[in-house]
């Protein structure tokens, strides 16, 4: 068994057992076309397992542009006969054999339906996927729900419990750590264990002011009519289109419904904000990863996900308000 970096002359076995074997795979021909000419997709990010000269196994890998290494894995792809599972267990170690010893953990990324659970297919696809990730080390399960705002749904009646103001990026940086600091959700725990609250905090500034298609002017911070910080709000887009990028509460004040009424904000409300302020569950995604704590989500991808996923926003397991990371969530 020889396991390589595919090559052009791969591309139509690539396309093939794309378009053969969607069923829990993220990729399909339209976002793989997409995302190699963007970068997102590489060549040499992608493996085979090759045998008497035919690709076996497929393992195609998500990644920043700008970066050395891929993040994420979106399909895994057997052409062989026999139980994959040993195959993408090895091509999984493969791949994760040749990432330098400091960098961020991998993780493994499904999109998934509300009702997945009732597709016979996908059930079985995710089981055996899951059954490969573990195997190599991916061992941390994180599910986190989607949710997803239409115009026929209307908006609430605003609230006038927080006025917001903005605040320059040390104010924010101040916000994240206090709202991350003693955190119980998987991402923020794992960012906090490998870089400090602080290093958290500043990753997550460095993040959000990084998005396509986003505004700096959207953010504000939330305060009561007594002048007490309450927390923040991040309306954000990503190049899918506008989404909740954060929505935290000071952990003194969690409990009180904070995030179940969008208030007033003090002058124009940014459009983000009003185009989210009602949720309603349109898809599921679940990701696994290498975090030790309860899981991890994708808080790096800030490219579209596959439009049959709509933008949507998670929420913590810690009590936060819904939280929206760049790219795919489900808890």
């Amino acid at each position: 068994m020889n396991i390589r970096t595919t090559v052009e002359a791969d591309l139509d076995t690539i396309l093939a057992l794309i378009e053969q074997q969607q069923s829990v795979n993220t990729v399909t021909l339209d976002r793989f076309r997409e995302y190699v000419d963007a970068g997102y997709y590489r060549h040499d990010w992608t493996w085979a397992v090759e045998e008497d000269g035919k690709v076996q196994a497929l393992a195609i890998w998500w990644g920043r542009p700008d970066e050395d290494h891929p993040f994420s894995i979106d399909g895994l792809y057997y052409a062989g006969d026999g139980d994959p599972v040993p195959v993408w267990t090895d091509l999984i170690k493969h791949t994760l054999s040749a990432r330098p010893a400091d960098a961020e953990p991998p993780e493994y990324h499904f999109f998934l339906d509300s009702d997945w659970q009732d597709k016979p297919d996908v059930v079985a696809g995710l089981e055996l996927r899951s059954q490969s990730a573990a195997a190599a080390g991916l061992t941390e399960v994180t599910d986190r729900l989607r949710y997803a705002w239409k115009p026929s749904y209307g908006l609430p009646e605003r609230s006038t419990r927080l006025r917001f103001e903005p605040a320059d990026d040390e104010a924010f940086v101040d916000v994240f750590a206090r709202v991350s600091a003693g955190s119980l959700d998987a991402a923020t725990a794992r960012e906090i264990a490998r870089i400090g609250v602080e290093g958290s905090a500043r990753a997550a500034l460095a993040v959000y002011t990084s998005m396509p298609n986003s505004d700096r002017a959207w953010w504000r911070l939330g305060y009561d009519a007594d002048g007490k910080l309450i927390g923040f709000a991040i309306p954000s887009a990503n190049a899918g289109g506008l989404t909740v990028g954060y929505l935290g509460v000071l952990p003194e004040h969690r409990g009180h419904g904070i995030c179940t009424r969008r208030s007033e904000p003090n002058g124009s409300p940014p459009t983000p904000t009003s185009a989210t302020s009602r949720w309603r569950r349109a898809s599921n995604a679940r990701d696994i990863g290498t975090s030790q704590s309860a899981g991890c989500c994708p808080s790096r991808r800030a490219e579209p996900v596959p439009s049959a996923y709509p933008n949507g926003v998670r929420r913590g397991a810690d009590g936060r308000c819904p939280t929206r990371q760049p790219g795919l969530s489900r808890l």
